[in-house]
């Protein structure tokens, strides 16, 4: 991490905080706007506030795993302005920069994963509900699925595999699993909102859980490399 871009207490810089409170600011202007839609500039607006966690991302950590953080929140970004710009005739496009943006936090986990891995009961325990979490969801929409089936079902496989590559890495915090959680369970809301059963009132849950989740991982992934790297400095 670069010297510049944090500081010894909150381990953000002032213009990193700054990027962070705008991020937040456009996250909170999106949901506030919702009641506007169709309105042209929430494009800007949803697509704002994942892409300055990847620029804070970019800039505070420097190293492979901190461009992978980047990338992925990157490739969110993306995703959020095609399914704002058109939800219908965008969705494989939204789709599929999701599920890139998954398989690089898959990467950046089992980066950052103890070698060799020893899993506690609790782990294992974790990793067998994510199982069973993807083989229920996908069981359960398959049907409702249609021309999507392959595409869903393959990105229900992939937002497993994240959360289990998360429990894998074995963070020092919880952050990053906490946000995980979010990030799938929005993905789940979505996708049942739009294949399942239309829920009034969804994008109320879909988007902070979403953003929120994005935050967290950001946050927890950034505090483990920094405690990584005064470990390894200390030694």
């Amino acid at each position: 991490m670069s010297s510049t871009d944090i500081d010894t207490t909150s381990g953000y810089s002032t213009s990193n905080r700054l990027l962070l409170g705008l991020s937040a600011g456009f996250a909170l202007s999106y949901l506030l706007c919702l009641p506007l839609d169709p309105f042209a500039g929430l494009v800007f607006i949803k697509g704002g506030g994942v892409f300055l966690l990847a620029v804070v991302a970019w800039r505070v950590a420097d190293d492979t795993a901190g461009r992978l953080l980047s990338l992925a929140l990157l490739l969110s970004s993306l995703g959020d302005v095609f399914l704002r710009i058109d939800p219908v005739g965008m969705f494989v496009h939204g789709l599929g920069s999701f599920l890139v943006a998954h398989l690089v936090y898959v990467m950046l986990f089992l980066r950052l994963r103890p070698r060799p891995v020893m899993a506690s009961g609790r782990q294992r325990a974790l990793i067998a509900l994510f199982i069973i979490y993807g083989l229920g969801l996908g069981g359960w929409m398959m049907p409702h699925l249609g021309a999507h089936m392959i595409p869903v079902l393959v990105y229900a496989f992939v937002i497993c595999l994240m959360g289990i590559t998360c429990v894998v890495a074995g963070f020092g915090n919880s952050w990053v699993l906490l946000g995980a959680l979010l990030f799938i369970s929005s993905d789940t809301a979505l996708a049942v909102d739009k294949f399942m059963t239309p829920i009034d009132g969804i994008g109320w849950y879909i988007w902070p859980s979403y953003y929120i989740g994005q935050l967290l991982i950001m946050t927890g992934v950034i505090l483990e490399l920094r405690n990584r790297r005064e470990g390894s400095s200390a030694v």
